[in-house]
């Protein structure tokens, strides 16, 4: 039988993901928790850049799991956890929205969708800190305040408590079912779905060193790893989450 998760709301905080930190470093013994806050100060997505909030319209949340000893399947967890949401997101009638390697999920071009994974230890115990921002409903300062293409779910804005409350659990079931159930590698039949979500999927991308072009070529999907398989005039290549990015 599976342990029962904690849940915790916060009407503000700095950053979910950094309370969920906290925790471990400040306590003797932490359980799997799920938090999600109305309001998120110093949201933050991959390589440091800024999670704009709106309170209302944006769902903010974090997971906290205890791994197992020696766990190192850390390099599937991104596209697998936004396989499994855009896959979701499919199931219940939002067919528009797509994934881009490794963890984002876009609508028309617009972000809908950041995730953020970490890992924090204490002495020998680890756990993995899964971070997830959804834009729900349609927000135009969030827009303007961001300078970004975004996207939202909801095209109305009507962010009452109940609604709200019922994407965060059934978002919040998708996320830890996932993390309950991380493949040692993607099958054939993975990799098949991830190209069917893939934004990017056959199509000419740039790929991005340190906000440089350093080579482009056609997307081909990801491998079993999770790595994504770009084809170059130099071959085939593959990119490990962290190293680079792509773009069209």
């Amino acid at each position: 039988m599976l342990a029962p998760v904690r849940f915790e709301f916060l009407p503000e905080i700095d950053s979910t993901n950094e309370y969920l930190k906290r925790e471990v470093k400040q306590s003797n013994s932490v359980s799997d928790t799920l938090v999600c806050a109305e309001r998120q100060v110093k949201g933050k997505g991959t390589r440091g850049r800024v999670w704009y909030d709106s309170p209302q319209c944006c769902l903010k949340f974090s997971y906290r799991k205890q791994l197992p000893t020696n766990f190192s399947k850390f390099a599937v967890i991104s596209p697998w956890v936004a396989l499994n949401f855009c896959q979701y997101l499919h199931s219940v009638g939002f067919q528009t929205v797509g994934a881009k390697w490794p963890n984002d999920l876009l609508i028309n071009g617009g972000k809908l969708s950041g995730m953020l994974f970490e890992i924090v230890s204490k002495g020998e115990v680890s756990y993995l800190i899964a971070g997830i921002g959804v834009n729900l409903f349609f927000d135009p300062n969030l827009t303007e305040i961001s300078g970004r293409n975004i996207a939202f779910l909801y095209e109305k804005f009507t962010p009452s408590i109940d609604e709200r409350t019922d994407i965060l659990i059934e978002l919040g079931r998708v996320l830890i079912d996932s993390l309950d159930n991380i493949p040692e590698s993607f099958t054939d039949e993975d990799k098949m779905s991830w190209s069917a979500c893939d934004v990017f999927y056959q199509k000419k991308v740039k790929i991005i060193q340190d906000g440089k072009v350093v080579d482009e070529g056609c997307e081909m999907g990801i491998d079993k790893e999770g790595r994504l398989m770009v084809q170059t005039s130099e071959g085939l290549k593959s990119i490990n989450i962290g190293e680079l990015s792509v773009t069209l």
